[in-house]
This record gives C-alpha cells, structure tokens and sequence, in this order.
C-alpha cells in the first residue's frame, strides 16, 4: 500500500510538471512516464490514458483553487472588506502556486470544451462572488456599472503582478523587511487603486 501510494504520488507529481510545462496537447505519456521515472505500462496500469490523467490533474488545480477562495464567501465582510480579502487571495494563491493560474488559463484558452465541466466550481463561485460584490456595493451606495468588469479588472491587476513575478524572477513574500516581492505592499497598492477608482468615478 505504501508503496502504490508512493507511486501514484510520483507520477501525478510528475505529470502535473509535464502539464504545466507543455499542457495537454504537447504533453506525452512517455515523458511523465521518465519524469516519475516509471514504466508506459506502470503509468497506464494506474491511470488509463493521457486523458484521464489530465483530468485529475486539472481537478487537483480546481480544489486548490476553491479552497482558496472559498472562504471569501463563508464570512459576512462588507463591500471593502470584500475586495481586500479578494485580492489578498488572490497574491496568496500565486504566492504559493506560481504556475497555476497560467496553466488554468492556457488549457481554458486552448482545450476549453474537455475541461468545460471541471471549470464548474470556479464559475459557481464567480457568480456567488460577484452577487456579494452587488449586494454590498448597493449597501455602500457605490455605483458599479458593471460587477463583472469590475471584478476582471481587480483580477487583471492582480495578474500584472504575476507577468512582474515571472518577468524579475522575484519570489513573493509576507515579510515587510524582505527585499523579495511583498504581498503586504502590493495587497495595499492595489487596493487603494480601485478605491481611488471608485471615489473619482
């Protein structure tokens, strides 16, 4: 049992490498099977096909996803405290999942119909999500034209920080005192930002 546990370990491990490098349609079976240092046939005794594979690996990235965010929606945060913790999430999530979201993205750009049902989750937490924003948004008497764009545009300056990460090599951290990337200052930065935004609208 230890030893199975081990061997299915390592070659998800394997393949998620594999995946996120070259994505599915340049991903090849015979590559994770070298990457886990394993057999094809191992690898298909475990797992099938590329397929199959793929799929758990994709909803492996989803979970992580939703466990992720969803706590947003599990506390009562007003309209600000809404977005700040969004953002904050948001940094988290790259802070420790750098290559992620570029893969969820490309797969979603390139083989959107296989993983239309894992994607699922995200879209159902988006629509809780932007309801909130709605809900809280009126309360504060903020006019939104519209939330969806509102809260692409919070995701979009969350993703320029990621293109500075990859583009300086720098590694995020909590720490206000580390020459690295600060989530604290960035977290602040873009936040103020998009109350700027909404106080000169």
């Amino acid at each position: 049992m230890i030893y199975l546990d081990y061997t299915v370990a390592k070659i998800k491990n394997s393949a998620k490498k594999v995946f996120f490098d070259k994505g599915f349609n340049g991903a090849r079976i015979h590559e994770i099977a070298n990457e886990a240092d394993v057999s094809q046939s191992l690898l298909h005794y475990y797992f099938r096909t590329k397929e199959h594979l793929f799929k758990i690996i994709i909803d492996d990235s989803i979970d992580l996803i939703i466990k992720n965010m969803s706590p947003i929606l599990e506390k009562e945060l007003n309209f600000y405290e809404l977005i700040d913790q969004f953002i904050y999430n948001i940094l988290i999530l790259v802070k420790e999942n750098k290559r992620l979201l570029s893969f969820i993205i490309n797969e979603y750009n390139q083989n959107f119909d296989k993983i239309r049902s894992e994607l699922k989750p995200i879209f159902n937490f988006f629509k809780e999500f932007e309801y909130q924003i709605r809900i809280q948004a009126q309360k504060e008497k903020i006019k939104i034209n519209d939330t969806k764009h509102f809260i692409a545009n919070i995701i979009s300056l969350c993703g320029w920080q990621v293109i500075g990460i990859n583009i300086f090599n720098l590694e995020i951290s909590s720490d206000k005192d580390s020459e690295t990337f600060n989530i604290s200052a960035v977290r602040k930065n873009i936040y103020e930002s998009i109350i700027r935004y909404l106080e000169n609208k």
